[in-house]
Parts: structure tokens; C-alpha cells; sequence
């Protein structure tokens, strides 16, 4: 009821403080598997960077689909970040140098779940920057075996 009367629609706006859970489909008459619930402590906010949709510059692949795709293509992955590895080091076979890592785990409305790789600096924030389980669009994520 908060927000009822400041969305507007053709707008884009920032969501915070929202929870992702499981849809209820008693209660859900969407064909998406979750859905997100907004209580008191939530935001909601105008997006003063001049309204572009993110679809206009994503062309998303459906995770289910992504075995389609060939190793070295690049491809927007959009989905729920369902589960944060923890940081690890290897070393590199090419260079001998030492690099850091995390995995996500991501799933789609597809159903199927994906494995993201993070690298350096996105990889020793993972767990901050993507924990909570939240909606994210990757650009340009790279296919391999």
C-alpha cells in the first residue's frame, strides 16, 4: 500500500530491501517460480538515469538454453543468484600466476541452473555483492565446457 500510488507505469525504478521467495501459486497467477515480497523497510525509487530499458541493451538467453550456445561465445545471462561459492586461489596454467575465484550458482524462469564464474575483485566481493539472492543481468558472460 506504501507504493501503491508512486509507481507510474513506462517508468524505471530502483527496488531495494525486497525479499525473493518461492511463488505461492495458490495465491500467484504469474508463470514465474518466485516472486518478490516488499514490507515497510523496502525502497522504492524513480531512476533518474533517464529511463532506458535494460532489455534494449541485453539480448538474454534463457539458462536452459545455454548448452546451444559454443564454447567462446558471449552471452546476458538474467537470473537469481540462488547460491555464492566461497573465494579460492589457483594458479594460472598459462601465466604461473596466482588468481582468484567464486562461483554462482544462477537460475532463470527456465528452471535450469548455471554455473558463473567471478574473477579478482568481483570474487573476493561475492559474497556482499550477490548474497541475499538477487535478481541479476550478467552482459557478455563467456561460454566454456
Amino acid at each position: 500500500d506504501k507504493f501503491y500510488n508512486f509507481i507510474e507505469e513506462d517508468r524505471v525504478y530502483t527496488f531495494s530491501g525486497g525479499r525473493l521467495k518461492v511463488a505461492n501459486m495458490q495465491y500467484n497467477k504469474c508463470k514465474s517460480q518466485f516472486e518478490i515480497t516488499f514490507d515497510q523497510n523496502s525502497t522504492i525509487e524513480l531512476d533518474q538515469g533517464g529511463g532506458d530499458d535494460i532489455r534494449a541493451s541485453y539480448d538474454f538467453v534463457k539458462v536452459a538454453d545455454v548448452e546451444r550456445s559454443q564454447p567462446n561465445d558471449y552471452i546476458d545471462i538474467l537470473g537469481v543468484v540462488k547460491a555464492v561459492g566461497e573465494p579460492a586461489t589457483i594458479v594460472s596454467k598459462k601465466s604461473g600466476k596466482e588468481l582468484t575465484k567464486c562461483e554462482l550458482t544462477v537460475e532463470d524462469d527456465s528452471g535450469a541452473e548455471i554455473t558463473l564464474t567471478m574473477w579478482g575483485d568481483t570474487a573476493n566481493k561475492a559474497r556482499e555483492r550477490f548474497g541475499g539472492t538477487p535478481v541479476v543481468a550478467f552482459k557478455r558472460a563467456r561460454v566454456s565446457d
